[in-house]
Protein backbone atom coordinates (compact mmCIF):
# COMPACT_ATOMS: atom_id res chain seq x y z
CA UNK A 1 0.00 0.00 0.00
CA UNK A 2 1.67 3.02 -0.86
CA UNK A 3 0.75 6.15 1.32
CA UNK A 4 0.80 9.70 -0.57
CA UNK A 5 3.24 12.26 0.62
CA UNK A 6 1.35 15.37 2.03
CA UNK A 7 1.73 18.59 0.45
CA UNK A 8 4.04 19.97 3.06
CA UNK A 9 6.48 16.95 2.21
CA UNK A 10 6.71 17.26 -0.99
CA UNK A 11 7.52 20.81 -0.55
CA UNK A 12 10.51 20.39 2.23
CA UNK A 13 11.49 17.56 -0.06
CA UNK A 14 12.12 19.47 -3.17
CA UNK A 15 13.77 22.48 -1.00
CA UNK A 16 16.21 19.90 0.14
CA UNK A 17 16.68 18.62 -3.23
CA UNK A 18 17.19 21.94 -4.53
CA UNK A 19 19.94 23.50 -1.34
CA UNK A 20 21.82 19.97 -2.70
CA UNK A 21 22.02 20.66 -6.37
CA UNK A 22 23.05 24.34 -5.66
CA UNK A 23 25.77 23.52 -3.29
CA UNK A 24 27.22 20.50 -5.46
CA UNK A 25 29.84 21.32 -7.85
CA UNK A 26 28.95 20.86 -11.87
CA UNK A 27 32.07 19.32 -13.84
CA UNK A 28 31.06 19.91 -18.19
CA UNK A 29 32.08 17.77 -21.01
CA UNK A 30 35.66 19.61 -21.07
CA UNK A 31 35.83 18.47 -17.67
CA UNK A 32 35.90 21.90 -16.40
CA UNK A 33 34.80 22.17 -13.22
CA UNK A 34 32.53 24.82 -12.01
CA UNK A 35 31.78 25.80 -8.56
CA UNK A 36 28.26 27.23 -7.75
CA UNK A 37 28.05 30.53 -6.05
CA UNK A 38 27.07 29.08 -2.40
CA UNK A 39 29.96 26.61 -2.26
CA UNK A 40 32.52 29.67 -3.59
CA UNK A 41 30.48 31.59 -0.27
CA UNK A 42 30.73 28.53 1.85
CA UNK A 43 34.65 28.29 1.57
CA UNK A 44 35.38 32.14 1.99
CA UNK A 45 33.58 32.25 4.92
CA UNK A 46 34.58 29.04 6.43
CA UNK A 47 37.62 28.96 8.44
CA UNK A 48 40.48 26.68 7.33
CA UNK A 49 40.78 23.14 8.89
CA UNK A 50 44.13 22.48 10.42
CA UNK A 51 46.04 19.22 9.42
CA UNK A 52 47.86 18.07 12.44
CA UNK A 53 51.09 16.02 11.36
CA UNK A 54 50.88 12.19 12.43
CA UNK A 55 51.71 11.38 15.35
CA UNK A 56 52.88 8.15 16.80
CA UNK A 57 51.54 6.08 19.29
CA UNK A 58 53.27 6.25 22.17
CA UNK A 59 53.77 3.08 24.50
CA UNK A 60 51.09 1.70 26.26
CA UNK A 61 51.39 3.49 29.86
CA UNK A 62 48.64 1.45 32.85
CA UNK A 63 47.90 -1.65 34.02
CA UNK A 64 48.38 -4.82 32.58
CA UNK A 65 45.34 -6.39 31.27
CA UNK A 66 46.42 -10.09 31.49
CA UNK A 67 45.65 -12.05 34.47
CA UNK A 68 48.79 -14.03 34.43
CA UNK A 69 50.73 -11.23 35.78
CA UNK A 70 49.50 -11.83 39.25
CA UNK A 71 51.79 -14.98 38.86
CA UNK A 72 54.71 -13.27 37.56
CA UNK A 73 56.94 -10.35 38.82
CA UNK A 74 58.49 -7.81 36.28
CA UNK A 75 62.15 -6.28 36.57
CA UNK A 76 64.64 -5.50 34.30
CA UNK A 77 67.57 -7.35 33.51
CA UNK A 78 69.96 -4.79 31.95
CA UNK A 79 67.69 -2.83 29.47
CA UNK A 80 65.51 -6.39 28.85
CA UNK A 81 62.08 -6.60 30.43
CA UNK A 82 62.12 -9.77 32.20
CA UNK A 83 59.31 -11.35 34.37
CA UNK A 84 59.84 -13.85 37.13
CA UNK A 85 57.75 -16.95 37.94
CA UNK A 86 56.68 -15.92 41.95
CA UNK A 87 56.25 -19.87 42.65
CA UNK A 88 59.37 -21.29 41.32
CA UNK A 89 61.58 -17.96 40.50
CA UNK A 90 61.92 -19.30 36.47
CA UNK A 91 63.07 -16.21 34.17
CA UNK A 92 61.30 -15.05 31.29
CA UNK A 93 61.38 -12.41 28.88
CA UNK A 94 58.32 -9.79 28.55
CA UNK A 95 59.15 -7.39 25.82
CA UNK A 96 55.47 -6.15 25.20
CA UNK A 97 55.98 -5.74 21.64
CA UNK A 98 57.74 -9.05 20.91
CA UNK A 99 56.86 -11.49 23.64
CA UNK A 100 53.38 -12.06 24.66
CA UNK A 101 51.70 -13.78 27.21
CA UNK A 102 50.99 -17.42 26.15
CA UNK A 103 54.42 -18.81 27.31
CA UNK A 104 53.71 -17.34 30.79
CA UNK A 105 50.23 -19.02 30.64
CA UNK A 106 51.78 -22.32 29.80
CA UNK A 107 54.43 -22.20 32.52
CA UNK A 108 52.28 -21.87 35.48
CA UNK A 109 49.62 -25.10 33.61
CA UNK A 110 51.86 -27.63 32.87
CA UNK A 111 55.85 -26.41 34.37
CA UNK A 112 55.25 -25.10 37.96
Amino acid sequence: MHKSLSEANKASLLSQVQKRKRSTSAVDASNTVHISETDQLQQLTSSPTLISPVQKRSKRVGSKKSLVWKHFDTGLRGQDPIATCKYCRQVYACDRSTHGTSTLWHHLRFLC
